[in-house]
């Protein structure tokens, strides 16, 4: 959770009654929020020591005992998510008639917030972020989780515009029709109706289609400043989420790209069936957006100002003296950032093993950016297998398709210092099956099922089995998209064609779970 002065523009003021109570292995530290669910504090964990974010429910909210067990069963498989754009709930517990949540701590601020700070965004940024949420929705969606409550309030973001989705299954559990809104002092209403999709609106049963709209009013308000439907009360944006047409991007800001605007405008259909229905195919489309330029890897997002597109202006209420302060903010950051460029702009090198591949995408998240700085200094062969396989995933989890399979043929070209002693298997190995499941999420099912035969032929059974249990167990997230591979390709293709029972063992995330055997 992030840290903030008030918790989604609430106006209650957070409690200090709880400091230094400890639940469990927590120690409550001091109050960051105060929201519709409960207290939010930053705490310590004693047995890690490390900061947390602990949530305490609220007391009608605790004693909805029907609710509250079905919240912890959503919470645990939450916990399994482990997605990089997450929030990740650490624990569940209750202490002394307290329930609360320890969830990943997220220096920072929520998007909301982040606007009201910078002002509307650029494209390159809507960009950026849409992509890191949307990857996270895919990764629930994958598990039969859907958020419901999409917005700024639950997006967190960092200073190098590093994104985390929080509140997974807390509106499903918790969201009564009293907690369906938020007011502020002005009257005028804020919260969940702002993002509603039309068929949440009607009460219909809610799919991955629905976090896509709420996703697409959100892009629309970090580009135009406000949501497409803003009304005086909850009944009035219903109406307007089911029967009214957005204004067309382009009217706000005729410099944004067309490709950008079709997208949004695609996310803001009327019709579940109308938009994306997967979030792949908005992942899809968003890295085909042109125009928008490139970014150095070691030019954080926060200190970057395009010249083919200006930044668009803050709002006229800030007062002049921030509008200073930003203006001598950007000059300094633009000046260290060229000197650091040319000191510390990498070249491409004939040496794989120290060089991550040539950068194609418009923008980066922070978290991109460090892999690439780790991988370019590592040198250890287990780090540089975690770092490569790390940057790879998280390029498959924003479709990045191109971008990922040039990381597994790296991989694969990258020479090592005996494997068989470092390694769960040899790097060429690894990095085949890598672009096995690149070939798969390209529906090229039977060239990924013959390139698994071909990397696991005349490796002897027992070792290969242990050998891809290890890597399945010791780097999940690879293994996870393994098993989607696996589970793609089995789909229509005859079962003799494909590798016996290493390919039905891939199929079930159970087993990647439970490690190596015996």
């Amino acid at each position: 959770m992030a840290e903030s002065d008030e918790n989604a523009g609430r106006s209650r003021v957070p409690t200090s009654e709880f400091c230094g109570r400890v639940l469990g292995d927590f120690i409550l530290v001091r109050p960051l929020g105060q929201g519709g669910f409960g207290h939010v504090y930053l705490a310590t964990q004693r047995s890690l020591k490390r900061e947390v974010a602990v949530k305490i429910l609220r007391g009608e909210l605790a004693g909805n005992l029907s609710a509250l067990a079905r919240f912890r069963a959503e919470a645990e498989a939450i916990a399994t998510l482990n997605h990089p754009h997450i929030v990740q709930v650490y624990a569940v517990g209750e202490e002394g008639g307290l329930h609360y949540m320890a969830l990943e701590y997220v220096p920072g601020r929520d998007l909301r917030q982040h606007l009201e700070l910078h002002g509307v965004l650029s494209a390159r940024e809507v960009v950026s972020v849409v992509r890191q949420v949307a990857s996270a929705l895919q990764r629930a969606s994958a598990l039969g989780l859907v958020h419901r409550d999409i917005k700024p309030e639950n997006i967190l973001v960092t200073r190098g515009l590093e994104v985390k989705v929080a509140d997974f299954g807390l509106s499903r559990y918790f969201g009564g029709a009293g907690a369906d809104v938020s007011v502020t002092q002005s009257g005028m209403t804020l919260g969940t109706p702002l993002y509603m999709s039309p068929e949440q609106v009607r009460g219909e049963p809610l799919d991955h289609g629905s976090d896509l709209y709420s996703l697409g009013v959100t892009a629309y308000q970090m580009l135009v400043g406000e949501p497409p439907f803003v009304g005086g009360n909850a009944f009035e944006l219903a109406s307007k989420h089911v029967h009214a047409d957005p204004v067309p991007l382009r009217q706000h800001r005729p410099e944004l790209p067309a490709a950008l605007c079709a997208v949004i405008h695609k996310l803001l259909a009327k019709r579940s069936e109308d938009r994306y229905r997967q979030a792949t195919d908005l992942l899809a489309d968003l890295a085909a957006i042109p125009d928008l330029g490139t970014l150095s890897p070691l030019l954080l997002p926060s200190a970057t100002v395009s010249r083919s597109e200006p930044r668009p202006r803050r709002a006229p209420s800030r007062r002049l003296g921030l509008a200073i302060s930003g203006v001598l903010v950007f000059a300094v950051a633009g000046y260290l950032s060229s000197i650091a460029l040319r000191r510390a702009a990498p070249t491409i090198t004939t040496d794989p093993q120290r060089q991550s591949t040539a950068i194609v995408s418009p923008y980066f998240s922070a978290t991109e950016v460090s892999l690439r700085q780790q991988l370019i200094a590592a040198t250890a062969p287990k780090d540089i297998l975690r770092l490569r396989l790390d940057l790879a995933c998280q390029l498959l989890g924003e479709q990045r398709l191109d971008e990922a399979e040039a990381e597994f043929r790296a991989l694969e070209s990258t020479p090592a210092s005996d494997p068989a002693r470092s390694l769960p298997l040899p790097y060429s190995a690894v990095g085949k099956l890598g672009r096995s499941i690149v070939l798969s999420l390209r529906n090229q099912t039977r060239d990924s099922t013959a390139l698994i035969d071909a990397t696991l032929t005349g490796v002897p059974r027992a070792a290969l089995r242990a050998g891809v249990e290890k890597l399945c167990f010791e780097y999940g997230e690879f293994g996870w998209w393994l098993g989607v591979a696996a589970n793609r390709n089995a789909e229509g293709f005859p079962r003799e064609a494909k590798t016996p029972n290493l390919s039905e063992w891939l199929r079930s995330p159970r087993n990647v779970l439970r490690g190596p055997s015996a």
